[in-house]
């Protein structure tokens, strides 16, 4: 091998090749050809025309040139194909090798659920009542956010003390919605035949992140989870299915802004869905209030410049 010195310039993982003759530069001679490799560097730059930082993107990279709007066509082929693929993959696909299910009794206390919801990582969980052994619901982590302004608000109120707060259950909660008019949302479910169609459907539908799996064993009037399908699952089986032949599908090289989805401020797209921000002094109160009237899913924490 090539013997080399170390360099006393730059990190440790710099090394300078040795010449065969064994005779290298000293240091002096290393910084004078350092320094000037910096000006010629300097030098070059300034010889490159300044870029518009309107052509940039957020990194400041040369920002990529949008792509053409679609034809009537391309997009009836897009919706033609996406509607084909998830016509005929099924949930059954969405299945892991190995996983772990997690199920709410409907007698838990709130306490119990809001702490196993935590410690398990549960987004979602369905909810069983032992005594039918059916399921009667889901909680979600926007309806942990209801319950926990709910029972503020009981608190504060003096309606509920701290012991029955403590052992409030799902189905006292349940009962408490219905006693101040709120209509219980069903319970949905699709089994590992259905199709992807029919599952994205019914998420969007209900308005729903996280669509239960429900398979039958020995007893046809029993059925068990074995998974709970996610949104970002179905897309992730797209993505895979398509990810050689992308240009078959041109609405996918579309910008967000050019699609109908989302949440945006005010003046920046037309649109129903306005985005709602908070400031880092705001109150937990004001994050609970827009969380809890459905308008948005999260709600972005901005400084003073507006910057997330």
């Amino acid at each position: 091998a090539q013997p080399f010195v170390p360099s006393p310039l730059g990190p440790p993982n710099n090394c300078i090749l040795e010449p065969a003759d064994g005779v290298h530069k000293s240091t002096h001679e290393l910084q004078q050809q350092y320094e000037q490799y910096q000006r010629e560097s300097q030098r070059q730059q300034t010889l490159q025309p300044q870029r518009s930082m309107d052509n940039m993107d957020i990194d400041g990279h040369p920002a990529l040139p949008a792509p053409p709007a679609l034809t009537e066509d391309e997009m009836s082929n897009s919706r033609q194909l996406l509607q084909e693929f998830l016509h005929k993959h099924t949930t059954y696909e969405l299945l892991p090798e190995s996983g772990r299910v997690t199920v709410l009794d409907f007698d838990l206390p709130v306490q119990h659920a809001f702490y196993a919801r935590f410690q398990q990582s549960i987004h979602v969980a369905p909810i069983c009542d032992n005594g039918t052994s059916e399921f009667v619901g889901m909680v979600n982590p926007g309806d942990f956010v209801r319950i926990l302004y709910d029972l503020q608000r009981g608190m504060k109120n003096e309606a509920l003390s701290q012991a029955e707060v403590e052992s409030h259950t799902l189905r006292k909660w349940r009962k408490r919605e219905q006693e101040n008019g709120s209509t219980p949302r069903p319970f949905a479910s699709v089994g590992p035949e259905s199709s992807l169609q029919q599952a994205g459907k019914i998420m969007l539908e209900e308005n729903l992140d996280e669509l239960p799996i429900l398979a039958r064993d020995h007893d046809p009037d029993e059925k068990y989870l074995v998974h709970m399908a996610r949104i970002s699952e179905i897309l992730a089986s797209l993505s895979y299915h398509f990810r050689h032949i992308v240009s078959s599908l041109p609405v996918l090289a579309q910008p967000l802004g050019a699609l109908n989805i989302g949440w945006w401020i005010p003046g920046q797209k037309k649109t129903d869905k306005e985005l709602k921000v908070l400031q880092i002094g705001s109150s937990l109160s004001s994050a609970l209030e827009i969380l809890t009237s459905g308008l948005q899913p999260a709600v972005p924490i901005v400084d003073s410049n507006g910057i997330v």
